[in-house]
């Protein structure tokens, strides 16, 4: 007779226990984890957990939550990514079912349309205000209504946070202050203009010259823009520095051969000063941005892709049809949302990979939509585009296989923004004959997945200023929102338990 031998969870090894738990899903994991105490300890491996959390390590870190370990010292042993998987379904139970504390501040409401919302690189949440004539207002946000700390920088434009530093700019002058731990102080670290390669002394005398047209964007550490030549458009470069040395580190003309190629044999012509069109850039997830240069008169576009590894164009991602483009990339997938026809008022959305492979597109029966960048996101798992009041949703399980879908949601106006990456906020406009309720919304949350509306956050002044914060705000456990009636500004905090 064959003798027989019992096989325990614990007595698998730990390759066996990652394969088995590559088929469980986060709930069915959860639950096998809570089976007792033996699988507890079988299923307590981070590179089993990590991958069921979507925001990066330093949220959870910085996120202060003590779930489940109130007065439990088994809670202790958990792994790391396991208690961060717990508190990332506390958020986004709340958020599916509208549970957050409210915290009353004294913060002006004039402020509300300019403030930039701020997560460093050591975990702070920081509110930063920039006004012309006022200065910089730095709050942080566990110390509202208190100022941080207020500084009397003058002609400073709009302010730009990156990892620990804070960039502000007025035209092509840039300043960089950085927050200097263990107070947090911001400091000037130094001052340049963009299209010159030098720091500027501090006691320097700026004389404002504005150029012709400027796009920044933060990639990384670098920032990244163009200064358009006024006289002859192929003389216009993409300057690059590194915001921790203050140096330059690489000038590029953005003008690539292959886009004077591609118009030269579509349209006969070759470019010169009287060219007419635009330059866009678009920042990214990784170590690379995009560069879009279109022709308006001949409704032309190439997508180049820049790599700061190798500082230069590495290749062409696409060439579209189209006078009006908006690019996105997280990862290696680009999504391109462009006008096709304006006389038959179609537009469609188009995803390629970052080598220029072609992968899925979704015609849409609606004119191009120019504030289309309030209205369009990508994560490594969707496309999601707002036009009119239709959601659609390209769904990604790989980049070989794209699911489009689509849901109305009867809204009267655009989408305020999208919690990723489960919750879009939409707003209704209430009676515009109604004088009481004037620049006065209600809005409301939205399963992603389901296509179903869950709760009503309640009726908010000041639409501009919250569609920014809601929208900007990658880390959505803290959200600022002025309700209507009440004078005061509040802090929504979601994660709560």
């Amino acid at each position: 007779m064959e003798s027989t031998f019992a096989v325990s969870m614990q007595d698998l090894p730990t390759e066996i226990i990652e394969i088995i738990a590559s088929y469980l899903s986060s709930d069915d994991l959860d639950a096998c984890f809570r089976v007792c105490r033996g699988w507890k300890s079988v299923f307590n491996l981070n590179r089993i957990w990590r991958k069921y959390c979507v925001y990066p390590e330093k949220y959870f870190k910085a996120s202060g939550s003590t779930l489940g370990s109130r007065g439990n010292k088994d809670y202790e042993e958990v792994c790391f990514w396991k208690k961060s998987y717990d508190r990332q379904k506390l958020l986004w139970d709340n958020w599916s079912k509208g549970r957050f504390t409210k915290k009353k501040t004294d913060m002006c409401l004039s402020m509300l349309s300019y403030l930039v919302y701020f997560v460093d690189n050591f975990g702070n949440y920081w509110l930063l205000y920039s006004n012309y004539d006022d200065g910089i207002s730095v709050w942080k946000i566990d110390e509202i209504p208190d100022f941080h700390c207020k500084l009397d920088e003058k002609d400073q434009f709009g302010i730009v946070p990156i990892k620990n530093k804070l960039l502000t700019h007025i035209s092509d002058y840039i300043q960089i202050f950085e927050f200097k731990p263990p107070e947090n102080e911001l400091v000037l670290q130094y001052r340049f203009k963009f299209n010159e390669d030098t720091i500027l002394p501090k006691d320097n005398v700026f004389i404002n010259e504005y150029v012709s047209s400027q796009r920044f964007i933060i990639v990384d550490n670098f920032l990244i823009g163009y200064c358009e030549s006024i006289t002859d458009l192929l003389h216009t470069y993409v300057h690059i520095w590194d915001c921790d040395s203050g140096e330059k580190v690489a000038t590029q003309s953005i003008f690539q051969h292959s886009f004077v190629d591609y118009m030269s044999s579509s349209t006969g012509i070759v470019i010169t000063t009287d060219f007419e069109g635009s330059l866009l850039l678009f920042d990214s997830d990784s170590r690379r941005f995009l560069v879009s240069t279109t022709s308006h008169r001949y409704k032309l576009c190439e997508i180049s892709l820049f790599s700061l590894d190798e500082m230069k164009f590495v290749n062409v991602v696409a060439r579209i049809e189209s006078g009006d483009i908006w690019c996105i990339m997280k990862g290696d997938t680009v999504a391109i949302y462009h006008s096709v026809c304006s006389y038959n008022r179609l537009s469609q959305l188009s995803v390629y990979n970052t080598n220029g492979k072609f992968l899925a597109k979704l015609d849409i029966a609606h004119a191009y939509n120019h504030y289309i960048y309030r209205e369009f996101w990508l994560t490594l798992s969707r496309v999601i585009l707002k036009v009119r009041n239709t959601i659609y949703v390209l769904d990604i399980t790989d980049l070989e296989n794209i699911r489009a879908r689509s849901f109305d949601t009867n809204t009267n106006t655009l989408t305020l923004g999208y919690v990723e990456p489960k919750f879009l906020l939409l707003y209704d406009m209430l009676d515009p004959f109604d004088f009481s309720q004037k620049e006065c919304a209600l809005v409301s949350i939205w399963d992603v997945d389901s296509g179903s509306k869950l709760w009503n956050l309640g009726h908010l002044d000041k639409i501009d200023s919250c569609r920014f914060l809601f929208s900007e705000s990658v880390y959505p456990n803290k959200v600022i929102v002025h309700f209507t009636g009440e004078k005061e500004v509040s802090l929504l905090d979601f994660e709560c338990e």
